[in-house]
């Protein structure tokens, strides 16, 4: 017969003559072992990967390898479901995380300021700086599954970034609601989740249907300039020109972007030529800080006494409209908000409505 010796010094029996009272002692006793191990044994670091949950995929079985073509017209192959990403562009960041995808965010730039997830991300140190010069070097440290940005930033980075089947890396073109709302869709097909981005855009459309109800019918589109600020010396700042989504959000307010003809998507019309454009809604960005916040409005104070700004309609009749900078930004998923605003100022608040 083989005995087993317990901690406590008292032998009980192993062999097939064991009692099942012992047999049950033993059990218990090797369960407790085999906790008080596991407990000890050292426990693996958690990475930034293992922090992230995953979303169970639902695009169907042969889903990948997945065709498309990126902002800069490249075909770029995405040879299986991508589960960790890096942004390279606030607009990619804010559709991830109304999609619902923003844990998968492994890293954002210095401008991927909302939504507040966004800035956690930042605030854990897992920043790659600006958009159009990223940290490559840190990009490839995170060996990201893709890499998504816009055409913002250089064709040249997302060639150096591309490296399949490990990293893919591919651009977005937004120049209107529309390309917005297909990059939407563009990212849903990705990510392999095109439910959720099914989801969003139906929200989305639905609130853009119910802002264009609100624009009259039958009236003669207002002439509207949108500028981004007006400077120290009464000069009008940054303007939305050819191409631009902002003039594009105008129209589908119902106005006309009088400085919409410009060569380039944006650019800054002088005095003089604002006297030709004649508008008669003026919208100005605000400052982000309270002192840039009050220098514009004592800006605007003296435009009916400077003497071309005087013979504006939009300022002789004091339709001059200060909208928030956070929210007209970035063209993103916050797009149907910002025509709402467009909307209410444009109409409710022009005195034609």
């Amino acid at each position: 017969m083989r005995w087993l010796r317990l901690a406590s010094g008292r032998r009980v029996a192993v062999d097939g003559r064991m009692s099942t009272r012992q047999r049950v002692i033993v059990f218990a006793i090797g369960v407790v072992l085999g906790i008080t191990l596991l407990s000890l044994m050292p426990r693996p670091d958690r990475s930034e990967r293992q922090r992230h949950p995953w979303h169970e995929q639902t695009a169907p079985d042969g889903y990948y390898p997945l065709t498309v073509k990126d902002g800069f017209g490249r075909e770029v192959v995405v040879e299986r479901q991508p589960r960790w990403f890096i942004s390279l562009a606030p607009s990619v960041t804010q559709m991830l995380f109304a999609m619902g995808m923003g844990d998968h965010l492994m890293a954002v730039t210095d401008y991927c300021d909302y939504p507040a997830g966004a800035v956690e991300i930042q605030q854990m140190g897992r920043s790659i700086g600006r958009m159009d010069t990223p940290d490559l070097e840190r990009i490839l440290e995170f060996a990201p599954d893709i890499v998504l940005g816009s055409t913002h930033t250089d064709i040249a980075i997302f060639r150096r970034l591309h490296n399949p089947p490990r990293t893919t890396a591919l651009a977005l073109r937004h120049d209107s609601m529309e390309d917005v709302f297909a990059d939407i869709a563009t990212l849903a097909r990705l990510t392999g989740v095109p439910g959720k981005g099914a989801r969003l855009l139906s929200d989305l459309r639905g609130r853009v249907a119910e802002a264009a109800a609100e624009v009259p019918l039958h009236e003669t589109a207002p002439r509207v300039l949108y500028l981004l600020g007006i400077d120290a010396g009464l000069s009008p700042g940054f303007a939305p020109g050819r191409g631009a989504w902002i003039s594009d959000l105008i129209e589908r307010a119902g106005g006309e972007s009088v400085t919409a003809r410009l060569a380039q998507q944006w650019g800054t019309p002088s005095p003089e030529a604002l006297l030709d454009l004649a508008p008669e809604v003026l919208i100005v960005t605000d400052g982000r800080t309270p002192g840039e916040q009050e220098a514009l409005r004592r800006r605007i104070e003296r435009l009916p006494r400077h003497g071309l700004w005087a013979e504006i309609p939009a300022v002789r009749e004091n339709r001059i409209h200060i909208v928030d900078p956070d929210l007209f930004a970035i063209p993103g998923p916050r797009m149907p908000e910002m025509l709402e605003v467009l909307v209410q100022t444009i109409w409710q608040e022009s005195g034609r409505y």
